[in-house]
C-alpha cells in the first residue's frame, strides 16, 4: 500500500482528508501538508522530504494546483526521488479512489489516476430544476 500526501494551500488538504475519513473511517498512511500565510517554505520542504524519506520515495503526492508552492516543492523533490508519483489538481473523488486502490504497482496507480481524472470530468454536471414540478432535469 503506497502512502499518500495531500499538499495544498490553506486547509484544503486537511479538510479533504477529514471528509474522506467521514466516508471511509480512519485513514492509515495519508498525510497532509499545507502552505499557509506566514509558512516557511524550507520547513514545508523539510516536512515533505521527511515523509518521502520514510518510504524511500515510494509514495503518492497530490498537490492542489500546478505552479503553486506545494507543486513546486514537490517537483523539486521528485528530482531526488524518481519513484514518487506526483499529480496536481486533487479532489475528494480522486482521493477516495486512491485510498481503495493504492496497493497496486506504481504504473497501475498512474493509469488509475489518469482514468479517474478523465472520468471525473464527465461527472461534472449542471443541476437544474424542471419548471413544471421542481424535479431534476435529465442532463
Amino acid at each position: 500500500m503506497l502512502p499518500i500526501v495531500l499538499f495544498s494551500h490553506g486547509n484544503y488538504s486537511q479538510a479533504t482528508k477529514e471528509t474522506a475519513e467521514m466516508i471511509v473511517g480512519d485513514l492509515e498512511e495519508v498525510y497532509t501538508l499545507a502552505i499557509k500565510v506566514g509558512s516557511s517554505i524550507s520547513e514545508a520542504e523539510n516536512d515533505l522530504e521527511g515523509i518521502v524519506q520514510k518510504y524511500n520515495g515510494n509514495i503518492i503526492v497530490l498537490c492542489d494546483i500546478l505552479g503553486g508552492t506545494p507543486s513546486n516543492i514537490t517537483f523539486k523533490l521528485k528530482q531526488k526521488y524518481k519513484d514518487m508519483v506526483c499529480y496536481t489538481g486533487f479532489n475528494l473523488p480522486l482521493v477516495l479512489e486512491l485510498i481503495f486502490n493504492r496497493s497496486g504497482e506504481t504504473k497501475d496507480i498512474k493509469e488509475m489516476i489518469r482514468t479517474t481524472y478523465s472520468e471525473g470530468l464527465h461527472e461534472i454536471e449542471y443541476i437544474e430544476l424542471r419548471q413544471d414540478n421542481d424535479s431534476f432535469m435529465d442532463l
